[in-house]
């Protein structure tokens, strides 16, 4: 197992529909971890979160998280992210637009993110903003020596090019 690129961890986690896994830690310092749907753009991670859950409520406690995207088909691919969350209403909608439109597309997403907010109420639906401080990341390599065992290694750290924000239009 090799570690990706900053071109291929850029594209994993921008492009792919991927869930992840977000983990956090509890008061009691138990580990939590939830399946979720995200966004990365400009360096952060964005995860929508509704009021009273598990995980709003141990960020409050402890703001350290880390997200886990990866296949389950393969060759298998991941990538990790690990930072500092933040529980926001700015920019609820467009962000919860975005998740949506990386899932669903373009058209799909604009209306589902309009039926969510709908439904859940606004008040309700608040943002994980992670800024990302650390990225793993691996991807599966096949050594016909090895008689169709794959070797699991760590996976390799990046100096994060790929966090570098977007160019304003």
């Amino acid at each position: 197992m090799a570690g990706l690129s900053p071109e291929e961890i850029k594209d994993f986690i921008e492009r792919g529909a991927h869930i992840a896994h977000v983990a956090t830690v509890r008061p009691d310092g138990r580990p939590h971890v939830a399946p979720v749907s995200f966004g990365a753009w400009d360096g952060k991670a964005y995860v929508a979160v509704y009021e009273g859950t598990v995980k709003l409520n141990n960020i409050r406690h402890n703001p350290k998280v880390a997200l886990s995207i990866a296949t389950d088909e393969r060759p298998y691919k991941y990538v990790v992210l690990e930072g500092e969350g933040r529980i926001t209403s700015e920019n609820r909608d467009q962000v919860l637009e975005r998740i949506l439109i990386g899932y669903v597309g373009e058209e799909r997403g604009a209306a589902l993110t309009q039926e969510v907010l709908a439904r859940t109420g606004r008040t309700e639906l608040l943002v994980l903003e992670v800024t990302i401080d650390k990225v793993m990341s691996m991807h599966e390599v096949e050594f016909s020596t090895l008689r169709g065992r794959s070797i699991i290694t760590d996976g390799r750290e990046f100096g994060q090019p790929w966090l570098e924000p977007e160019p304003q239009a």
